[in-house]
């Protein structure tokens, strides 16, 4: 379809980055990197039903990559899997849904706002990390195969009382119907993924990096299951279709999509002397500042932080190996915010 328009573009420009200055070395690497943010529940109930007392809050996220890289002379290919989940909701929906999921009574009128965004990839990427005195600029594209996907939008009302009693508008595309059997042949699935990173020392104390990870981006799909209409559930004093003019029953067709996700920022700002960083990561309405202290201990650079998602964390690594883990509780079932990375390389 338009993938090997894309491809074509990025090959033809590799020509030009040549004249480069080209590092020495190579090193192929293996990779897992997982960040995490579940405002309402836990991390495990978010994907398995709540159970606990549901907090105020107005999102979850996930972005969870493993890939394999190889790097030779300042050139990057690889292939990564992915999988990206953000859900953007009103303090409200939390309410009502917490009350839904427990069977409990509704004890307010709440209006209900719930965006969704979520697909799974097979990814291949290629880049060239430039570099001079001090500094290195490394940009990539990726190429994605889309897999299983969710982007909707459900607005509308609550209404108190026992049982669930809703209306709600919902504007929905999808790949799999798990509740009203619906099938269709739909087409195609592509992503495209342009990401910058670089790093700068300003001396030998300072040093200074960022990643901007899909920096431009598009995500097409062709023939997608789209999914329109009015949902009444129980008994609401005033349905939203009747506000609005529109029938109870909705439609579902077939037709072409095209969406993208939020720019994902890191940045990171090192003191040798002191083996001090600070590290920032915001996506969306997600935000994580992370402070770290190094030792190193023999052949082995082992550290401890701390974030403003009230994580703890822990850092090691050597020579081959590098894991790092973060999080808010030391009870895996009690996590809402985590950062995980392990990372396996060979470096010649």
């Amino acid at each position: 379809m338009r993938a090997p328009w894309v491809a074509g573009c990025v090959i033809g420009l590799l020509p030009f980055l040549v004249h480069a200055q080209l590092p020495s070395e190579g090193r192929v690497s293996a990779r897992l990197t997982i960040e995490a943010s579940s405002g309402p529940v836990p991390i495990d109930q978010m994907i398995n039903g709540w159970e606990s007392n549901a907090r105020s809050s107005d999102f979850a996220f996930a972005d969870g990559t493993a890939s394999l890289t190889a790097e030779y002379q300042g050139w990057l290919l690889g292939a990564e899997r992915r999988y990206y989940y953000l859900y953007e909701f009103t303090p409200d929906t939390v309410s009502w849904y917490e009350e839904v999921e427990q069977g409990s009574e509704n004890s307010t009128d709440k209006n209900i706002d719930l965006d969704v965004s979520s697909f799974d990839a097979r990814g291949v990427f290629a880049g060239y990390r430039f570099s001079g005195n001090g500094w290195s600029l490394t940009p990539s594209f990726t190429l994605y195969k889309l897999g299983h996907y969710q982007f909707g939008e459900l607005s509308g009302r609550s209404s108190e009382g026992e049982g669930t009693n809703a209306s709600a508008f919902l504007d929905y595309y999808f790949d799999e119907d798990k509740i009203l059997a619906y099938e269709a042949e739909e087409g195609e699935r592509f992503g495209y993924s342009l990401s910058v990173a670089g790093t700068r020392s300003f001396n030998d104390d300072w040093t200074a990096s960022f990643e901007l990870r899909d920096l431009w981006n598009r995500l097409e799909f062709f023939t997608a299951s789209h999914r329109t209409g009015c949902i009444n559930v129980g008994t609401v004093e005033t349905s939203v279709c009747e506000q609005e003019g529109a029938s109870v029953s909705g439609k579902d067709v077939l037709e072409d999509y095209i969406t993208r996700i939020p720019v994902t920022v890191r940045g990171s700002l090192s003191y040798e002397p002191y083996r001090m960083h600070g590290d920032l990561i915001m996506h969306g309405p997600y935000r994580n500042l992370t402070l770290r202290k190094d030792w190193l201990v023999g052949s082995f650079v082992s550290g401890v932080s701390v974030s403003s998602a009230n994580q703890l964390g822990v850092y090691l690594t050597g020579e081959w190996f590098r894991i790092r883990y973060a999080a808010d509780d030391l009870r895996l079932n009690y996590v809402r915010d985590a950062q995980l990375e392990a990372s396996l390389f060979y470096q010649w």
